[in-house]
C-alpha cells in the first residue's frame, strides 16, 4: 500500500479514481483550483462505490499545473510557519518539474510512458515495478522513477537530482511521517529549508526574496 498520495485534481475525475484504486493510499493529498474543487467530492463518492474510503487533504492553489505558482505558494506557507503545507507545495513542484522534462525528452506524460522509449537498463526494473493497469506497453512513473529515467536519458534535471538523491531521500521520511501525510510528527523549518533549496537547484528556480522575521517585544 501507498503510504501517500499528492494529486492534481483536473477537469476529469476517471484518471484519479482509478490511480487512487490501483495504489490504495493510506493519505491523499488533492491539489485543486478554484474550478476543480467541486471534483474531489465526486472522486469520493466514486471511490466509495468500489469501497474504498479515503483520508484526505485538500489544497487550494491558483494553479496546480504551474510550477511557480506551486513555488511561489510554499514560499508563502513557510512564511506564515506552515511548513507542513510548504513542504507539500514543494514537492508538487518538484514532480511537476519532471513530468515536463519527461514530455519534452519523450512527449509522454509519466502517467503513460511507453516502455519502448526505456533505456535498456531500467526497462526490466520499470516493467517489473511500475506496470501500467491498463497495458503491459506502458508504465506509469513516481517522482523518483521519473527524475531516474530523466537522468538516463541524459536530462540536465535528472541529473541534478542524481547529485542530490541521498539527500531527497532524507527529506522525503520526514515529509512522509508529517501529520499532513498522515503521520504523527510536523515537519520542521530546517526540513522545509533542505527540501527548499533542493527544489530551486533540481529546477533551476531563482531564489525568492527573504524577509526578515520581526520579534514580538516582550
Amino acid at each position: 500500500m501507498t503510504q501517500a498520495l499528492i494529486i492534481s485534481v483536473g477537469k476529469s475525475p476517471e484518471p484519479i479514481v482509478a490511480r487512487i484504486a490501483e495504489h490504495r493510499p493510506s493519505f491523499v493529498v488533492f491539489f485543486a483550483s478554484e474550478e476543480s474543487i467541486e471534483s474531489i467530492g465526486s472522486i469520493k463518492v466514486r471511490l466509495e462505490a468500489q469501497q474504498i474510503y479515503l483520508t484526505n487533504r485538500n489544497v487550494m492553489v491558483g494553479d496546480p499545473e504551474d510550477i511557480e505558482s506551486c513555488y511561489a505558494k510554499a514560499l508563502e506557507c513557510a512564511e506564515q510557519g506552515k511548513f507542513d503545507d510548504a513542504m507539500v507545495r514543494l514537492y508538487r513542484a518538484l514532480e511537476l518539474g519532471g513530468q515536463m522534462a519527461l514530455d519534452q525528452a519523450l512527449g509522454c506524460g509519466t502517467d503513460r510512458v511507453p516502455v519502448v522509449r526505456l533505456p535498456a537498463s531500467l526497462r526490466d526494473e520499470y516493467q517489473r515495478k511500475y506496470d501500467h493497469r491498463d497495458s503491459p506497453d506502458f508504465v506509469q512513473l513516481p517522482l523518483e522513477a521519473t527524475y531516474r529515467l530523466l537522468e538516463a536519458l541524459d536530462d540536465p534535471a535528472g541529473k541534478r537530482y542524481a547529485s542530490r538523491a541521498g539527500e531527497f531521500k532524507k527529506v522525503q521520511f520526514a515529509r512522509n511521517h508529517s501529520w499532513l501525510a498522515h503521520g504523527l510528527t510536523p515537519c520542521q523549518d530546517e526540513t522545509y529549508d533542505t527540501l527548499s533549496s533542493l527544489v530551486r537547484e533540481i529546477l533551476e528556480i531563482e531564489p525568492g526574496p527573504s524577509f526578515p522575521k520581526i520579534e514580538e517585544s516582550a
